[in-house]
Order: C-alpha cells, then structure tokens, then sequence
C-alpha cells in the first residue's frame, strides 16, 4: 500500500495535515447488502482506531438493528425523526426558502438540479423521456415538506460535524440526504468514498467521491510496458446483466406479461402481509406504477424486436456507431450527466453529428425496459440514419463491428476499449473517462467535434495501445478491489447476502483498501460538472 505523504503527492490531494486514520464516519444505512460490509467496518475500526461512526437509518426498527450489529460502536441518527421536524417546518413556507436560498448560496447548488434529482422517486417526475417508470407513478411529498426536508438534512449534517470530528464519509450522491452530505463534503474536503461492485467476479472496490474517480486506479497501473489483453470471451458482462438478459428472452410474449403481472401482485400481498404482521405500512411504490411498468415493457419490447429484425440488415460492419441505452431514472444518468438528462435529445443530436454513410445503432437497456413508453422509440424512427439493435443481444457483440460505442455511462466504456473500439462517453465523472479511447463530451456544443475525433482512421498499432492501456486499467482495479465471497445473486439479476459478517481476511482486507482511499484525499476536491 501507497504511504500517506506518497498519495497525497500523486493524487494531487490536498496537502493539508490529515489522521492517518478516520477519527469519525458518515454511514448511510442503504437498503441492500451494504450494511454486512458497513456494520463490521464500524466495529473494526473502532477497536482497531478508536473511529466513531455515525449511521442515518430510515425507520427505528432498523436502528436497533444496526445498535446490536454495531455493538454500541455507532451513533444511529434516525430519518423518520428528521421527518417529523420538517413537516412542522414546512407550514412556514417563506421561511423554509429564506432557509433554502441560505444553503443554495453557502454550498452553490440548487436544490432542484443537485438534491431532488439524484432521488429516484422524485426525479422521475422530470424525465420526459421515463414516464414508465414505477417510480414516475409515485406520488412525491408535497414540495414544501420536500424543501423543509432538505434543509433539515444539512442543518443536521452541520450541527454534526460541529460536535464530532468526523473525516470521511460513506455514502453517494442518491437519493436525498446523500446529495446534501456530499455537497458539504466537497465543500469542507473531507474524504468520501462507498462501496462499489468492481463489476469483475465477486470483487468490490471503494469508490473515490461520488463520481467514481480514477486518481488511485491511475497510481496503480503496472509498470509493465505490455500486458496481455484478454480474449473477446473473456470480456463478459457482469452477472447481474446476463441474468437479465436471460430473464429477457421472452419479454414480447403475452405469456410473459401475464406472468409477471400475477409475480407483481402476489409480491406486493406478500409484502402488504409482512407489514401489518410488523403493525407497519411503509411507502412503497404504488401497485399501479409496477403494473403499468409491465405493460410497457411487453408493449416495447414487441416493438423493439419487430424494428430490429427489419434495421439488422441496414448495418455494415465498420458504418455503425452504437448507442446504448442506459436506466433511467438511476445515479449514473442522473447524478453523473446532469449536463445530458434528456436522453431523446443526445441521441437526435449524436445521429444528426454522423457523417453520411454512417448509421446510428439504438440499444435498449435490458434492465431499463419498460421505464420508456413506446412513443419515446417511435419519436426516434423518423431520423433516416437511425436504427434499432435487439435489445436481448450481448452489447460487446454489437460493439466489435462497430465504428463507434456511445453512452451516457457505463462498463461498455472499458469493454469496448478492451477490443480496441473508441467510445463516446457524455460525462467526464467516470473512473473510465482517463482511458485515452474514451472521447467525452462536456457540452452538446462539442457532440460533433467529439464525433470526428472517435470516427479518425487508426492504425493496428493505435488500436493495440488502447487495449493495452484498457488492460492495464482493468489490473489497476483489481489491485485496488478486495473479495466479497458472500455475494449473491437472485433471480432477477439483484445483489444479495445469505450471511451477516465477513470473514477476518476479508474485513482486514476491504479495510485496508478503504483507508488508501480516505489517505488519498476521497475524490472530494473537484466538483461534479
């Protein structure tokens, strides 16, 4: 492991004087396999370092979850109690903005654009081009409660961090109160890092910031002038998108739709019976909203299927750039292109920016079926040079004959520089955005200058040095990453865990690499674009 001064150096960190290790952590308690790695990470390094960490939970019941995981090691900070003070809040209105505008200015963002958009049950409902989602059926909180809430979350994050010395955070930019802690992280430089599958086997990896960032992953390339890059078999997509692209085969059968359908209620009376088995009834999303989702997933699907059977022999090997789709609403469209929310619009403008003889490839997202009603696709078939790729094929197939590979985000940018394909990514907050073959886009001024560039003639040697370097890209993550054994997947494609804990290597393991991340600055000194 890299040495702190040596990080600091090379990473371009802040110089400023820092603990070795964190004397206080931000956990934000997610609602997924997170808490097995959070809670033994907390009671680890409080024994080890004295640290004290500070979890939000969503509801009592899982606080005293986390105080019995935790051993007492944790403050548990919780969020139905932070509820409660903005809805009394809120039936000020005028002073809830004079409060408001305060924050906006201290931390320069707007509420709208950097806080309510990185919620998916609220974001939702500014997507034009998503009104399929479940979460768009959703009916928010009234705005006023919304903005009370939001300064709740940063006077509480304020008065926190006045009273403890707490120096590295844990947590991302999604949802709510995520978006409030990493605008004070930003803006005091404290550290901030989360868990992230490292899409690679069972191997996890620790984010830097909340939009990825590479500054470890760069240190970490071998010094190696050559390296092997892998077989086009070898480059697979991760577990969660094979299982559902095998779960996909069917989607335009009716079979299929009255199946999932009648899956769709009887998890939701399942639910329902679980809740007042607890004397609860927590906000879920609305029946009618996972039912209308369904619909349109079997309605574009047969759609999708019947263009691309047509558009398949419009593609010439070499004459296509791909454009993959991404799911919408989600933190890496969301939180990491805010400059390319409109997803109708990037792709209009991408098709309009090809030279003539070139032609646009559309692929659908096989998890994100469905969020898109079906005149989002048919608002797209007018432009001339645009076609639609059956969305159940593996992309890096698509991509080998591709001229091109566009995206918003995501891990085509590294598979399809593992093969030598250029790529055009529409945001600069990605850990891949450091790959030479990977061309961004900043503005949608820029869109046909980027195209160019991604579309110039290269040699045999230019195409190996990028799979080289994409090579070494990939070595560097796994040299920062630390095995999870216990990860699982369900049958839709879903992380899970049968067990709580983690075995000591491992735990010392993700610990070690955790700290190498807070020492090297968390990724909080540059502001997302």
């Amino acid at each position: 492991m890299l040495d702190n001064a040596t990080v600091h150096k090379q990473s371009g960190a802040p110089a400023t004087a820092r603990p070795a290790e964190p004397r206080g952590m931000l956990i934000t308690s997610r609602g997924n396999f997170d808490a097995s790695v959070h809670a033994p990470l907390a009671n680890y390094m409080a024994t080890r370092y004295g640290t004290k960490s500070f979890v939000l939970v969503g509801r009592a019941a899982v606080g005293e979850k986390w105080k019995q995981w935790t051993n007492g090691n944790a403050v548990i900070l919780n969020d139905e109690d932070l509820h409660a003070k903005a809805e009394v809040a809120a039936r000020d209105w005028e002073k809830v903005q004079e409060i408001a505008r305060t924050f906006e200015r201290r931390y320069a963002l707007t509420y709208m654009r950097e806080v309510l958009h990185q919620d998916k049950g609220i974001a939702a409902y500014y997507l034009q081009h998503s009104p399929g989602s479940a979460f768009a059926q959703q009916e928010p909180m009234p705005f006023p409660m919304l903005v009370a809430l939001i300064n709740s979350y940063f006077q509480t994050l304020e008065d926190l961090l006045a009273a403890h010395p707490i120096d590295l955070f844990l947590t991302r930019a999604s949802g709510i109160f995520n978006s409030a802690a990493v605008a004070i992280a930003r803006s005091r430089h404290i550290p901030l890092s989360w868990l992230n599958h490292a899409r690679i086997g069972q191997q996890m990896i620790w984010m830097e910031g909340p939009d990825h960032g590479a500054g470890l992953v760069k240190l970490h390339y071998p010094d190696a002038v050559t390296v092997s890059v892998p077989e086009l078999d070898e480059i697979a997509p991760p577990p969660d998108t094979r299982s559902a692209r095998a779960a996909a085969e069917h989607d335009d059968s009716v079979v299929k739709l009255a199946t999932a359908v009648a899956r769709s209620v009887a998890e939701r009376l399942i639910m329902r019976s679980s809740d007042l088995s607890r004397a609860s009834w927590p906000r879920r999303l609305p029946l009618r909203g996972l039912l209308a989702q369904n619909f349109y997933r079997w309605r574009t699907a047969s759609y999708l299927v019947s263009r691309a059977r047509a558009d398949a022999r419009k593609l010439q090997k070499g004459r296509y750039v791909l454009f993959l789709l991404h799911l919408d609403p989600e933190y890496s469209s969301s939180t990491l292109a805010r400059r390319f929310n409109h997803t109708q619009a990037i792709i209009q403008q991408l098709a309009l920016s090809l030279p003539i003889g070139y032609t646009l490839a559309v692929k659908e997202h096989v998890i994100g079926l469905g969020n898109r009603t079906l005149p989002f696709y048919k608002g797209l078939s007018h432009l001339p040079n645009l076609v639609f790729v059956d969305h159940r094929l593996k992309a890096i197939d698509v991509a080998r004959d591709a001229a091109a590979v566009a995206t918003v985000w995501g891990t085509i940018c590294l598979e399809a520089s593992l093969i030598g394909v250029p790529v055009i990514c529409f945001t600069e907050n990605s850990e891949y955005a450091v790959l030479r073959n990977v061309h961004t886009v900043r503005s949608p001024t820029e869109i046909p200058d980027v195209v160019r560039d991604a579309l110039q003639p290269r040699t045999d040697a230019e195409i190996l040095d990028a799979r080289r370097e994409a090579a070494r890209f990939r070595n560097a993550q796994l040299a920062l990453s630390f095995r999870l054994s216990s990860i699982d997947l369900d049958e839709y494609g879903n992380r899970s865990r049968s067990t709580f804990g983690l075995p000591e290597a491992e735990l010392e393991e993700a610990t070690a690499k955790l700290l190498a991340v807070y020492r090297s600055g968390g990724g909080t000194a540059e502001p997302v674009g």
